[in-house]
């Protein structure tokens, strides 16, 4: 199978990756409903380590249940997009060291990681959308952190989760749909 159309049979069976932005929707809407009630940082931090962990699994299970039909093994790079979702497990040492040193910027640290994973999917799934998703992350993270430190668990999650949100509500009438 050529990797061009591996590229197009992966994002029609995985709907552009939507399992994984609706797993990163509910967990980052999760950790805002988090700021609202927990108050002590170090909390909220050892919370955002475990979504850190957490969140590869939970997004294979919200693609699988997505996903059109079972699973192609012809298909290479089906085992590539696992692998990118499975890169943040290579970060839980600096998101360890993060809630060790300054657990303050745990939602600056997660918002980055995961936009470096988005530019991954902008070439796996043939989608610009990928790129306002990563440069959104980072942006939207960084001047949080910035301009308003005391507020990023509060402000970071929801701001991360309406950037998550926004390509593929734009986007999912469009008759050429090749967003998320």
């Amino acid at each position: 199978m050529l990797v061009e159309a591996a590229r197009r049979d992966l994002a029609r069976h995985d709907r552009h990756g939507l399992g994984n932005v609706i797993a990163l929707l509910l967990l980052w809407t999760g950790l805002g409903m988090l700021g609202l009630v927990v108050r002590n940082p170090p909390e909220r931090a050892l919370v955002y380590l475990l979504v850190g962990i957490l969140l590869w699994p939970i997004s294979i299970l919200v693609t699988r249940v997505t996903s059109r039909g079972p699973l192609r093994k012809d298909n290479i790079l089906f085992s590539l997009t696992g692998l990118v979702a499975a890169q943040n497990i290579m970060f839980i040492p600096l998101l360890v060291g993060t809630y060790l040193t300054a657990p303050h910027m745990m939602p600056l640290n997660l918002s980055i990681l995961l936009s470096a994973q988005f530019l991954l999917y902008i070439w796996i799934y043939n989608s610009f959308a990928y790129l306002f998703g990563s440069l959104g992350l980072f942006e939207v993270a960084v001047l949080i952190a910035w301009l308003a430190p005391g507020a990023a668990y509060l402000a970071t999650p929801f701001m991360v989760a309406g950037v998550i949100s926004v390509p593929p509500s734009a986007s999912a009438g469009h008759p050429d749909y090749t967003g998320y």
